[in-house]
């Protein structure tokens, strides 16, 4: 996934392998090794800039390894990961940690952006209440959902917790949707 001239974690990985990276069942086999730039933070206010790194994903979409480009083989080797599939990150390219988001009313997504002159009992009148009726409706609530999960993986976020609606069909839609995506996630009905 590109963000800006940014590879993001985890979601990357999964768009390289062309599967999901949330478990073993949606991984090829090998693994993944990326070389390349990665840029993250440990404590507010510190980025650190990675020039060259090497990071090892295995089966489960699990970072099992980073090391300096010259230790690539023995871990490889100590990781059973001789057929893993290899990526080198071109010039402005660089690796992100996925983004987590813990609090994502996923059903609110069909009118994001809307009532912002309206005080809160009148907005969830005007729109959460009767909109929600709606995933009562699984062709619905799978159509929305997809919507919604598509645009944070594709904005970077490789985890989130989720509230769905009261309609447990509905919110279960929402689980196959996640899964389908290969995101890591809760959920839970509202």
């Amino acid at each position: 996934m590109v963000v800006g001239t940014a590879l993001c974690g985890l979601a990357y990985v999964r768009n390289a392998i062309g599967r999901g990276c949330g478990g073993s069942s949606r991984l090829q086999p090998k693994g993944l090794v990326v070389s390349g730039k990665v840029v993250h933070s440990t404590k507010l206010g510190e980025l650190i800039v990675e020039d060259s790194i090497v990071l090892g994903v295995d089966t489960s979409g699990r970072i099992c390894f980073v090391c300096a480009p010259e230790d690539t083989e023995k871990h490889i080797s100590l990781h059973g990961m001789q057929r893993a599939d290899r990526v080198a990150l071109q010039s402005g390219q660089f690796l992100l940690p996925g983004f987590v988001d813990a609090h994502v009313h996923a059903s609110q997504f069909p009118y994001t952006g809307t009532g912002y002159d309206l005080p809160l009992l009148e907005w969830l009148k005007k729109y959460t209440f009767p909109t929600e009726a709606k995933y009562s409706d699984c062709d619905f609530a799978q159509g929305a959902y997809k919507r919604s999960v598509a645009r944070m993986v594709r904005n970077g976020t490789t985890t989130a917790c989720y509230f769905g609606t009261i309609h447990v069909p509905g919110t279960l839609a929402l689980v196959d949707v996640i899964a389908d995506a290969g995101q890591r996630a809760y959920v839970g009905k509202v």
